[in-house]
């Protein structure tokens, strides 16, 4: 805490001992697919205890309009960063300000892995997605990926090359660097 920042100037995450395996996943509109501006952020951890059971938690914050509950949303799926993929796992939120904030609260998301999720999890291709009124596909994603020293999140883009193409090709990527 500090004068200019009362409310906490940095944090940390405590996670049992116990458990073998801590997955983060950064939430946020520029994660989705499709891409879109928002300030609308949030941040989960799945941890793995033994070699099935998972569970998640986090805190997502200054949606837009209210989340979306119905249906498979929101949920973790199946895909890479930067495409979409399958409905795998429910996610239950307690909301808060008429469900423009909220929390993942470990003890309702508490899941026993088959071996196709665990396989998609260490591959990095598990992500978490939050949809909302005015976002019906994605307002906040993000993908699931071992803890890591430096995470670097990467918009692709034919507006971005040199020189610039026209292409309406997009993409997202996500790099993490380990000292090993």
């Amino acid at each position: 805490h500090s004068i200019n920042n009362p409310g906490g100037e940095l944090r940390g995450q405590f996670v049992p001992a116990e458990a073998s395996a801590v997955f983060r996943a950064n939430l946020s509109g520029n994660h989705a697919v499709p891409v879109h501006a928002s300030e609308a952020a949030g941040t989960a951890m799945a941890e793995i205890y033994g070699d099935t059971l998972m569970i998640v938690s986090g805190t997502f914050g200054n949606l837009e309009s209210p989340i979306e509950t119905i249906g498979n949303r929101p949920g973790l799926f199946a895909g890479l960063a930067g495409e979409t993929g399958g409905f795998l796992l429910p996610i239950t939120t307690t909301l808060e300000d008429g469900g423009l904030n909220g929390e993942i609260e470990a003890s309702n998301n508490v899941f026993l892995l088959g071996e196709a999720e665990k396989t998609e999890l260490y591959r990095r291709g598990l992500y978490l997605n939050l949809a909302t009124a005015n976002q019906s596909e994605s307002a906040l994603r993000g993908q699931l990926a071992p803890e890591s020293q430096i995470f670097m999140h990467g918009f692709m883009s034919g507006t971005l090359a040199v020189p610039t193409s026209s292409s309406k090709g997009y993409g997202n990527l996500l790099v993490e660097l380990n000292e090993n």
